[in-house]
């Protein structure tokens, strides 16, 4: 971020396209929004779903998947594993992350 900062004046990250937070069960980020033609939507990622897992990284909670998103560069594809809903069986999906600034 420091070298982005330096070189074009501004600092880009990844981004899910998601609002989360903890899921109320303890496992996973419960997706409380979604961003109309975000990366998410884009992959099937709705409102209501648990995200448990990020690549290899387990989900442990809404932080955790911020840390996880935030670790990536924006364009990177990562695999999320998710529930639709509170214990349905998880599901997988490669999603290419957006850019914020």
């Amino acid at each position: 971020i420091a070298d982005q900062l330096i070189k074009q004046q501004d600092a880009t990250r990844a981004v899910l396209g998601v609002s989360v937070s903890d899921s109320p069960e303890g496992d996973g980020a419960l997706v409380r929004a979604v961003e109309p033609g975000g990366p998410a939507e884009r992959a099937g990622i709705e409102q209501g779903a648990v995200i448990t897992g990020v690549g290899e990284r387990l989900i442990e909670g809404g932080d955790a998947l911020v840390a996880a998103i935030r670790s990536q560069a924006p364009g990177d594809t990562v695999t999320v594993t998710y529930a639709s809903r509170e214990g349905d069986s998880p599901n997988t999906v490669d999603v290419m992350l957006g850019e914020a600034r």
